[in-house]
């Protein structure tokens, strides 16, 4: 219920989820299982907010205290002569959880990329330049808006091998 934030209903996966009964889910509203920042207030700004759009994320509260991400699905019913929003949530947790690590796997590569003090160029299958670091921008003319291999232009003569170490 959009006014009360009162839990009129929940089918037996909701429950299953969040660990209550259909008789606890319906004694509960939305602010008891929704997590929000300290200073962000009761959440009622983002859940009127998520009202207006279809899909919305959050972090809920179970009734183990385990806090898990969810993708919440809205969108407004009428029952009884009531307008309700009806919602299907997803746990995203685990999806957050892979996005988290593939983001610190990513920032760990590029700062071991940009620390080398030699030059380090990534051409994908087409050719084109796809990741150069510091290093190379330094010792090569990439025009860096543009990373193609079109863009470099090496001598016949350049090298990326010192000759000293093949002896």
């Amino acid at each position: 219920d959009p006014s009360t934030q009162r839990i009129t209903d929940a089918n037996p996966s909701a429950c299953a989820f969040y660990g209550y009964s259909l008789e606890e889910m319906t004694s509960k509203n939305m602010q008891e299982i929704n997590v929000f920042p300290t200073g962000h207030g009761d959440g009622s700004e983002t859940h009127i907010r998520s009202w207006n759009s279809s899909v919305a994320a959050f972090s809920h509260r179970l009734a183990s205290g385990e806090v898990r991400n969810v993708e919440v699905y809205s969108s407004s019913v009428t029952a009884g002569g009531k307008v309700l929003l009806n919602y299907i949530i997803f746990d995203i947790t685990k999806r957050r959880m892979a996005e988290e690590a593939l983001r610190n796997s990513e920032k760990k590569f590029r700062e071991l990329i940009e620390g080398l003090s030699s030059a380090v160029l990534v051409f994908s299958s087409d050719m084109s330049l796809s990741l150069a670091n510091a290093k190379a921008h330094e010792m090569l003319p990439i025009v860096p808006e543009n990373h193609s291999s079109e863009n470099l232009v090496l001598e016949k003569s350049a090298s990326f091998i010192n000759s000293s170490e093949l002896e």
